[in-house]
């Protein structure tokens, strides 16, 4: 079993692999109706990957004051509760469910907070 400090090595070493969704994904995918002054697009990134906390877990997690479209970077560990294998006409398919167990969360750092450290 690997020591708390390896797992965290590994979890820096880990490479994100980015989850939008290209056009061509996008655009089989069921979209809200369009109104008459947007036009209709697909979905950003699958369904299923969106995480939502509450009031509690935003305090567990020390958020205080976030505002939507704030960037922040995310490490957590979880347990898979539930593996799946179906085959149909469409083909097969695989999925899993996970349960997040330990998580935390920080802004994000950008070029422009990097700056601002260092003056």
């Amino acid at each position: 079993m690997p020591t708390v400090k390896e797992q965290a090595r590994a979890l820096v070493a880990a490479k994100m692999h980015p989850m939008a969704l290209s056009k061509k994904e996008a655009k089989g995918m069921d979209a809200p109706m369009a109104t008459e002054s947007s036009k209709p697009k697909g979905p950003r990134y699958p369904w299923g990957i969106s995480l939502n906390f509450d009031s509690e877990t935003m305090k567990k997690l020390k958020l205080g004051e976030v505002a939507a479209g704030q960037v922040f970077a995310l490490v957590g560990k979880g347990k898979i509760t539930r593996c799946e294998e179906t085959e149909d006409e469409s083909g097969e398919r695989v999925s899993a469910s996970f349960q997040i167990t330990d998580l935390a969360l920080t802004p994000a750092r950008t070029a422009t907070t990097k700056r601002k450290d260092k003056e």
